[in-house]
């Protein structure tokens, strides 16, 4: 086997990731790296959505991202050593088996493989980081309630001591907005007690024991204007399940005032 096209093989064999496995003759090795690559950004939401079922916050917090690029990185790694291992193993004679398969396939597949790891990427590490200055909204009210959302009668969450609490900061034009008033609503028209930020815009709220649909801050005073609501760790829903006890969770919110 001639080495002369080596090293132009072996950078085309990492930028394609199993385009080096079809150059070589290998197909169904190929599909089966790619394979691989598409269940490994599912399997670890499904992992994230699991553990978030009973209202906790997203697994691993951060470390769920460096999970999920440290399992592509390494999958892409063994994808090129086993290239060379089977590209070492073709036989001396005869021209390199990647004349023998469709560019399109190779294309096609190499274009598959960066989308995907694009979506995985974009929906898992930057949108959870995304600040609320940025154009995307992960949750958007508008601050002013409505009977839909609120219920008729809104009433106060019943009293109790949970295990979770939530942590949030109210910013109005790139600014913390300190002695701001709100209400924290939830679904069929239950609402905190009337909550108070601090000096740099902070305030907390622990909320009682049970299962409670977050539907979206209300800001007083500011009830024309549109809110938006950021959490970190994201979440895919505003669904909390609270239960009896000690505080042991935080979730963090940014309320942006436009």
């Amino acid at each position: 086997m001639t080495n002369s096209h080596f090293p132009r093989e072996l950078l085309l064999a990492i930028a394609t990731f199993v385009g080096g496995h079809l150059m070589n003759g290998k197909r169904t090795k190929a599909y089966v790296f790619f394979l691989i690559l598409l269940i490994w950004p599912i399997g670890v939401f499904l992992a994230q959505s699991l553990f978030m079922a009973d209202g906790s916050p997203p697994m691993f917090g951060s470390a769920a991202d460096i999970v999920l690029v440290f399992g592509i990185a390494v999958l892409w790694s063994v994808s090129v050593i086993q290239w060379v291992r089977d590209r070492r193993l073709l036989p001396s004679q005869g021209q390199i088996l990647r004349f023998s398969v469709q560019k399109l396939e190779i294309v096609a597949l190499t274009a598959g493989t960066y989308l995907l790891v694009l979506y995985a990427v974009a929906s898992s590490v930057v949108v959870s980081h995304m600040t609320p200055a940025q154009p995307l909204k992960l949750l958007h009210w508008t601050s002013k309630p409505d009977a839909d959302r609120m219920g008729s009668a809104p009433k106060l969450l019943p009293t109790g001591e949970g295990d979770l609490v939530l942590v949030g900061v109210i910013e109005q034009d790139d600014h913390v907005k300190s002695d701001a008033r709100l209400l924290l609503m939830f679904r069929d028209g239950v609402r905190s007690p009337e909550l108070k930020t601090n000096g740099i815009g902070e305030f907390e709220f622990r909320l009682p024991p049970g299962d409670w649909w977050f539907a979206g801050p209300l800001i007083l005073g500011e009830e024309s204007r549109s809110v938006h609501v950021v959490f970190k760790p994201a979440i895919q829903k505003p669904e909390f399940h609270v239960n009896l006890g000690v505080p042991t969770r935080k979730l963090h919110m940014r309320i942006v005032v436009e």
